[in-house]
C-alpha cells in the first residue's frame, strides 16, 4: 500500500490501485494548515493537526477503507503531515505494520539533496530516454568550504541515512495519538539513549578529524558562533530553507501565524525546574505533589518531562523545553514574522541533524541527564556480577587487516528521485551521493563458564577513544560518555569443565548488504528499539524484517586448544548431543582401561539457568581513518532481571586494568 499511496501515478501507469467509496471523515481540523505551508514536529500546533490525522487513520475499520481514506486525503491536506501521519499509521495498524515504508529521501528529496540538482535531473528525463540514464553525481563538499573549521565533519551530519534515522525515530514515537502507541515501554529513556549515542557517535567522529568534543550550548542569550547554510530547496513551500549566518543570537518568538508565543526566559524557566527536580529527587505532579525520580524509572519520567509528548508528567512547570528550544534555534532569522520567513533546518526531525547546532544543542539536553545519573546510588556487585563466567580475551578481525583494526572507506550509493519529483516522461531518475562505509568485519570473543549448568547471556559490545583530541588519555568518567554500542546478541554459554569456549561474531546482514550493493537507495532505519549494524561506518538502527537483523548466537563452538587460534567449529543441536554421546563413551572406557587417556573428559549439562546479560566493549579496537587509532573499552556484567537503567554514573564502579569489577 505504501508505495502505491506515495507514489506520483500519470495517466499511463500500468498498475492502479482500487478504492471504494466511503463516508467521507471529517479533516477540518487537519486542513488548517495549507498545502503549501512547512510542517514541523516541533510546532505545538502542527503536532495536534498531525495527531488527529493519523487517529483518521488509525480508526478505519479495515484495510480497504483505510486505503481508501489515504488515497481521499492525499490530495487535501499538507503534503509533509500527511506522510507523517501516514507513515505513523503503517507502523502501528496491525494489519500494515509490516509493509515497508518508502524512504523519505524518496518521497521529498529536497530535504537531503543540494537545489541545483533538480534542474539537472529534469533535464535528463527530458532529454534522455529510460534505460540509459546515468545517476547524477552530488558534490561531496557543496555546503562550505575548507575554511569552516566545522566542515570537516559535514559529510556525517549531512549523510543521508542518518537523518532518516532521526525522522523514523519520531515515526515510531510519535507525539501525540492514541496514548497506547505513545505511551511505549521506557520511551523517555529511550529518547535520552539514543541522542547520547549520535552525541557519542559524533564526537567521536569530531576526534577522528581533529576537532574537540562538542561544547554544550546552554547560554541562550550569548551569539552561536557556527553559522551553517544547507543549500537545500522546499519545493513543497518553493522557497530555499532559511540560512543561520555565524554570531546569529537567539530572541523571544512571536509568530501570531504558527500560534508560537514564548520568550527565552521562559525555556531558562523550564530548564532551572528540571535542575530543581533532578536535586530535589522529585518532580511535581498536575495535583501539585511531588513524586519521586526513582532510581530505576527517574530517567525515563525525565525523558518524557525532556520530550514534553502527551507523556508530559506536568507541562504547565516544565513546559516544552527541548522541541521549542528547536523553534527558538530556527527561528532566530525571523522570530516575529516579519520578513515572512519560515523555520530553518533545525525546525524538521528529517533534516536537524545537518546543521552543527544541533549537537550543541543536545549536548545541554545530554549533561540534564547526566546530571540526574550522578544523583543515583553505584551500582553494587550483585547488580554487576555474572557469577562463573568470565571474559578472558576479545579482539576484531577484519580481512585484509591487521588484528583489532576497522577500516573505513568512501562509498558511493544511488537514490531514486523520480517517486518525489514531477517529471515527463517517467522513469528512475537517479542522483549519486558518497558516504562513509566500512569494510566487514568479526568480533572474537573468548569465555569461560565455570558454573554447572549452561547460561544463556547477552553480549552488549561497545566501543569508545582512548584519546582526546591533544592525544592526552580520556580518564573513565569522561570515556564511558563516549561509548558507542556497536552490537548486541544473545548466546548460550556451555559448561565444559573449566575449558575456554569461543563465541563467534559477525558482520551484522545489513551492513554486509550496505557493503556489496553500491548501487541501491538508502533505506529508512529503524526504531532505537531495533537491531543495530554498522551501517555506513555510523551506528545506526534497521528495521527488523527490512535490512536483516543481528545474529542470535545458538550455535556451539567445540572446545579446542586448536580452535582459539582460528575460526570456530560449528555444529547443530544433533550433532552436539551425538559428540557428547561419544565422548562419554569414550570415557567409560578409559575408566575400565581399555583405551588410554589421550584426551580429558568433558561433561555437559544441558539444564538452562537463569538469563544473564553480559555487556563487552571491545578492547583495543582501534579505527583507521583520518590517521586516527584511538579506540579502548571496558567489560560490564549485568545481574538477570535487574536492569542497570540509568546506565552508568561517574562512581558506580571500580576499575582495574580497564575491567570493571
Amino acid at each position: 500500500m505504501a508505495p502505491e499511496v506515495f507514489n506520483r501515478f500519470a495517466d499511463d501507469t500500468a498498475s492502479k490501485v482500487q478504492v471504494k467509496q466511503i463516508s467521507l471523515p471529517d479533516l477540518s481540523v487537519p486542513l488548517q494548515l495549507g498545502r503549501r505551508e512547512p510542517f514541523s514536529l516541533f510546532i505545538p500546533k502542527h503536532r495536534k493537526l498531525a495527531a488527529r490525522l493519523i487517529d483518521i487513520f488509525l480508526g478505519m475499520r479495515t484495510y480497504d477503507d483505510f486505503l481508501s481514506v489515504s488515497v481521499y486525503c492525499r490530495d487535501r491536506v499538507n503534503p509533509e503531515m500527511f506522510v507523517y501521519a501516514l507513515s505513523v499509521a503503517i507502523l502501528h495498524r496491525p494489519d500494515t505494520k509490516d509493509l515497508p515504508i518508502p524512504p523519505l529521501s524518496e518521497i521529498f528529496p529536497d530535504k537531503y539533496i543540494d537545489g541545483g540538482i533538480f534542474a539537472r535531473a529534469r533535464e535528463e528525463a527530458n532529454v534522455v530516454p529510460t534505460g540509459s540514464r546515468l545517476p547524477i553525481e552530488i558534490p561531496r563538499d557543496y555546503t562550505a568550504s575548507d575554511l569552516d573549521e566545522e566542515h570537516r565533519v559535514a559529510y556525517w551530519r549531512e549523510d543521508i541515512g542518518l537523518n532518516l534515522h532521526h525522522w523514523h525515530w519520531h515515526l515510531v514515537y510519535p507525539f501525540e495519538t492514541d496514548i497506547r502507541i505513545v505511551n511505549k515501554d521506557r520511551r523517555g529513556e529511550l529518547f535520552y539513549y539514543m541522542h547520547h549515542q549520535i552525541q557519542a557517535r559524533y564526537n567521536i567522529e569530531r576526534l577522528c578529524n581533529r576537532l574537540g568534543r562538542v561544547k554544550r550550548f546552554h547560554n541562550w542569550r550569548e551569539p552561536i558562533p557556527e553559522g551553517y547554510f544547507s543549500k537545500l530547496d522546499s519545493l513543497v513551500a518553493s522557497r530555499t530553507w532559511p540560512a543561520r549566518p555565524a554570531g546569529a543570537v537567539l530572541k523571544d518568538i512571536n509568530r501570531p501565524v504558527d500560534q508560537l508565543n514564548f520568550d527565552l526566559q521562559d525555556l531558562e524557566r523550564w530548564r532551572d525546574r528540571i535542575y530543581e527536580a533532578i536535586h530535589t529527587g522529585a518532580y511535581i505532579n498536575p495535583r501539585g505533589e511531588r513524586v519521586p525520580l526513582t532510581e530505576f524509572g527517574g530517567v525515563d519520567v525525565l525523558g518524557n518531562i525532556m520530550e514534553a509528548s502527551i507523556l508530559s508528567p506536568n507541562q504547565n512547570v516544565y513546559g516544552d523545553l527541548h522541541n521549542l528550544g528547536h523553534v527558538a534555534i530556527s527561528y532566530c532569522h525571523d522570530p516575529d514574522h516579519r520578513y515572512l520567513e519560515t523555520f530553518s533546518i533545525m525546525g524538521e526531525p528529517a533534516t536537524a541533524m545537518r546543521d552543527p547546532i544541533f549537537y550543541r544543542f543536545h549536548a545541554f539536553v545530554d549533561d540534564v541527564f547526566l546530571e540526574h545519573k550522578n544523583t543515583l546510588p553505584e551500582y553494587s556487585l550483585q547488580q554487576l556480577g555474572f557469577p562463573g563466567v568470565e571474559i578472558t580475551d576479545i579482539g576484531v578481525q577484519t580481512a585484509n587487516q591487521p588484528a583489532n583494526l576497522l577500516a573505513t572507506f568512501w562509498n558511493k550509493s544511488d537514490v531514486d528521485l523520480s517517486r518525489g519529483l514531477d517529471f515527463t516522461p517517467r522513469g528512475a531518475i537517479l542522483a549519486r551521493f558518497t558516504h562513509l562505509n566500512h569494510s566487514d568485519f568479526k568480533y572474537k570473543i573468548v569465555a569461560n563458564n565455570r558454573n554447572n549448568a549452561a547460561r544463556r547471556g547477552t553480549v552488549r559490545i561497545f566501543m569508545a577513544p582512548r584519546q582526546d583530541e591533544r592525544g592526552l588519555p580520556y580518564v573513565f568518567r569522561d570515556q564511558k560518555e563516549l561509548m558507542i554500542e556497536m552490537d548486541k546478541f544473545t548466546v548460550l554459554l556451555i559448561n565444559l569443565n573449566g575449558n575456554l569456549m569461543q563465541i563467534a561474531g559477525t558482520t551484522s546482514q545489513a551492513a554486509t548488504a550496505t557493503a556489496a550493493t553500491a548501487a541501491t537507495p538508502v533505506q529508512p532505519l529503524g526504531s532505537p528499539t531495533s537491531t543495530m549494524s554498522q551501517t555506513g561506518n555510523v551506528v545506526m538502527m534497521v528495521q527488523p524484517g527490512n535490512s536483516g537483523q543481528t545474529q542470535a548466537f545458538q550455535r556451539v563452538a567445540l572446545p579446542h586448544a586448536e580452535l582459539l587460534e582460528e575460526e570456530p567449529l560449528y555444529v547443530n543441536a544433533k550433532q552436539y548431543r551425538r559428540i557428547l554421546k561419544r565422548r562419554q563413551a569414550r570415557a567409560k572406557l578409559e575408566a575400565e582401561g581399555k583405551i588410554p587417556k589421550e584426551r580429558p573428559h568433558i561433561t555437559t549439562s544441558t539444564s538452562t539457568d537463569n538469563v544473564h546479560t553480559v555487556a563487552i566493549a571491545a578492547a583495543n579496537v582501534g579505527v583507521q581513518y583520518h590517521d586516527t587509532d584511538n579506540m579502548a573499552s571496558t567489560i560490564v556484567l549485568e545481574k538477570p532481571n535487574i536492569p542497570l537503567q540509568d546506565m552508568i554514573s561517574d562512581d558506580d564502579i571500580v576499575t582495574s586494568n580497564n575491567h570493571l569489577i
